[in-house]
């Protein structure tokens, strides 16, 4: 294993990483934070205001210098989870190098409210990205609150069916829960209420009756 202390993004440099002391960085971003964002309450005993604006430099690389330094055109597995940055940095993957199977978490709403940071990475961007790309959508995996949930693509269906029974991320601590039925893959070991996720995706596309019929094959494909 070969770890590279800095994060990737569209530009390098430093940047500020907001948020980077709330709940010990696990929603830190370079994203700034909604602030018409409504937290529960369990949250608001937690999140101060001015946590909000709390910041540190962060080292950033560029996707594809990062790929050209280290001589990678071809990932086999790739996961992405950068609060808020998902589906520009999987665009700045697909367009430097050849990708097999990825997982991506977005947003299930459009809704300002909803969703934690100032930043559009819904299912309606996903869509557009995975229409230029031909990818293909072979699981959603869901968080408990349905706030947020991770998309696993692939180029060839059957590989990534391959890639995701042979890393065993049914039974992982992230995914394992909420392994739901939507998609290919094992029967559900979550309580995850599949018609509520379902509706929220449709009713996070900017055009839902257009998109319904795209987005029903890309589930289905």
């Amino acid at each position: 294993m070969s770890l590279y202390p800095h994060a990737l993004g569209d530009q390098s440099g430093e940047f500020p990483f907001y948020g980077a002391s709330l709940l010990r960085g696990q929603i830190g971003s370079l994203n700034k934070f909604n602030y018409e964002k409504i937290w529960s309450e369990q949250l608001r005993q937690i999140v101060q205001p001015k946590d909000l604006n709390s910041y540190k430099m962060v080292s950033v690389r560029k996707v594809q210098d990062f790929l050209e330094d280290n001589k990678i055109n071809k990932i086999k597995f790739l996961k992405i989870d950068t609060q808020g940055s998902d589906i520009d940095i999987l665009r700045s993957f697909l367009d430097n190098s050849i990708v097999e199977c990825m997982v991506l978490e977005i947003n299930t709403s459009r809704v300002s409210s909803e969703n934690i940071y100032s930043v559009d990475n819904s299912f309606d961007k996903l869509i557009n990205l995975i229409s230029k790309y031909s990818l293909r959508i072979i699981k959603l995996v869901p968080n408990s609150d349905l706030t947020e949930y991770n998309v696993f693509l692939a180029n060839e269906v059957n590989i990534g069916g391959i890639i995701i029974d042979s890393l065993k991320i049914d039974q992982s601590l992230v995914f394992g829960k909420y392994w739901t039925v939507l998609g290919m893959g094992k029967v559900s070991k979550g309580k995850a209420n599949n018609n509520v996720l379902v509706k929220k995706i449709f009713t996070g596309l900017k055009h839902p009756q257009s998109s319904i019929k795209s987005v029903i094959h890309k589930l289905t494909s």
